[in-house]
């Protein structure tokens, strides 16, 4: 089952968002952020506990079915007392969830919650990273493999210095090919051009890399739950800079930024 995984935001930056209004009502989903423990009815108590503890006043609060759904409003009617006390909404759901929220309700609303991409869960607690919606999909060219997800530095022009003998460093003890034999081997037949072109890169995708990854992209959702920061490995983003300033030539747009391989 495909799901929108989240991860919540850092009490402090919780706390921030909320500074100056002392009521609050508080949204929980019970679809994707119950099953990831971030949003779900023990998540909103939890949060209503630490509120509390802040000083706050929490008027109300509930645990909606679909948090995204088109009928979120007429959900939220019969709580319309409490939610016309609070000063605002801190909704537990993804990004999507949050914006039909506001716009059902007409009421200020903050976020207690990061989307981070969609996943397929593999197991109790466990999500395979499908797809970061990264919106410059490339799999037609890569043999419908995604690099960005699959290989856990997001590498999209053939394989690290690390690889040894056709499997990734990564997943060396597991003995996991790499990304550029899967796309052979996984169907002969499409047009996998991995080993013949070099694709461009492109930086909008590369914060995906230095995300703290399980096994084959598989992340807990218990420590998302409990995580505060992204995990960075500083090592890579050293390397990956001074890589960057030493091949490549720096475009602006309008609305990202391109990076082009200077030959």
């Amino acid at each position: 089952m495909i799901r929108s995984i989240t991860r919540k935001k850092p009490e402090e930056e919780v706390d921030r968002l909320l500074t100056g209004l002392g009521r609050i009502f508080l949204i929980g989903c019970g679809t994707c952020a119950t099953l990831t423990h971030t949003g779900g009815a023990p998540e909103v108590e939890q949060m209503k506990e630490h509120l509390t503890g802040k000083g706050k006043l929490v008027t109300g609060g509930t645990v909606l079915p679909v948090a995204c759904d088109n009928l979120t409003g007429e959900a939220l009617r019969e709580f319309g007392r409490q939610m016309h006390q609070a000063d605002a909404l801190l909704v537990m759901s993804c990004a999507f969830g949050v914006q039909t929220v506001a716009r059902q309700t007409k009421a200020m609303v903050v976020p207690a919650l990061d989307t981070l991409f969609i996943g397929k869960e593999t197991g109790p607690g466990l999500f395979d990273e499908v797809c970061t919606q990264c919106g410059t999909c490339i799999i037609g060219e890569t043999g419908g493999i995604c690099p960005v997800t699959t290989c856990h530095k997001g590498l999209v022009n053939g394989p690290c210095g690390g690889t040894n003998n056709g499997k990734c460093e990564i997943e060396i003890k597991n003995g996991s090919r790499i990304l550029w034999d899967l796309g052979e081997c996984q169907n002969p037949k499409s047009k996998c051009q991995m080993k013949s072109q070099c694709l461009n890169v492109r930086m909008c995708l590369w914060i995906h890399s230095f995300v703290s990854k399980g096994h084959h992209g598989t992340h807990n959702s218990a420590s998302f739950a409990r995580s505060g920061h992204l995990a960075f490995d500083i090592r890579a983003f050293v390397v990956s800079y001074l890589w960057l300033i030493r091949h490549l030539r720096i475009y602006s747009a309008p609305c990202s930024v391109n990076y082009c391989m200077t030959r």
